[in-house]
């Protein structure tokens, strides 16, 4: 019976023995998926920020843009109404040298009666 028990002994330090290699183990293992996840972590972290300041020149890029389009559409109308007002003094101009033509003829012939 003593060997029965010191047989069960050794099996039972051998088990004791086996389970704390396998918690040693189990630990060194859990202590690199944490390390792992940490740097995961930290990555997650710089991304979002980059995400994050992305975002905000995305944001001003767009204001540029809009800003520059309602310039453009500004500058448009301006030369519209420009071209518009040229082509009134255009028409203007033109009645008026009629006006003069026709009181230079007026003038020549009132000189040739005279």
């Amino acid at each position: 019976m003593t060997t029965k028990v010191e047989l069960l002994s050794k099996e039972n330090e051998a088990l004791r023995q086996s389970n704390e290699e396998s918690r040693r183990i189990l630990d060194d293992s859990l202590c690199r998926e944490i390390a792992k996840n940490n740097e995961l972590n930290v990555e997650i972290a710089k991304l979002k920020e980059y995400t994050k300041a992305l975002a905000v020149a995305v944001e001003d890029e767009k204001k540029v843009k809009d800003e520059t389009l309602l310039r453009n559409a500004e500058i448009s109308q301006m030369m519209q109404l420009t071209n518009q007002d040229l082509k009134q003094q255009q028409k203007h101009n033109e009645e008026l040298f009629e006006n003069i033509n026709a009181l230079e003829e007026q003038l020549k012939l009132s000189q040739q009666v005279l």
